[in-house]
């Protein structure tokens, strides 16, 4: 049986992984913020006021966004979004995709940010609007990989 010390001693543990959780957010907070950063689902879906958050929630259901939880809301890189709106472009479509069978969201949100070595180091996300073509085949790559 546990004694009041030993619940007290183990209370710790949960503050200290939801910190943990506190600097992963921020630390993809920054990551995305050169590319527009991250938005609660709420102010994504305020985009198409009538129909916005029934199609935003489809299309996370449906795996076709990244995102994560944080502070009891989902949040978004708006980088995948089309300007003002909830489609998502077709190059991030297209990414998605690719890594779908291979990474689960929380490791797809941090596939466009990490340095990747098909791309010389640099991050997906750097090279997505200059250089398709390249980030496209370090998803397949991977693919390839992991596949293998």
């Amino acid at each position: 049986m546990l004694t009041h010390h030993a619940l007290a001693a183990a209370a710790p543990f949960p503050q200290q992984l939801s910190q943990n959780e506190d600097i992963r957010f921020l630390d993809l907070l920054a990551a995305y913020r050169v590319s527009g950063g991250l938005a609660p689902g709420s102010e994504i879906a305020a985009r198409r006021p009538s129909s916005g958050l029934s199609a935003l929630g489809r299309a996370i259901a449906a795996g076709e966004v990244i995102g994560l939880q944080w502070a009891g809301q989902h949040w978004l890189p708006v980088f995948q979004f089309e300007r003002g709106d909830i489609r998502v472009r077709p190059p991030v479509r297209m990414l998605l995709a690719e890594l779908a069978e291979l990474l689960d969201e929380e490791e797809r949100i941090h596939w466009f940010v990490q340095p990747n070595p098909w791309l010389d180091n640099a991050s997906p996300l750097q090279l997505l609007a200059t250089d398709f073509g390249r980030v496209h085949d370090a998803a397949r790559a991977l693919r390839f990989a992991c596949n293998n």
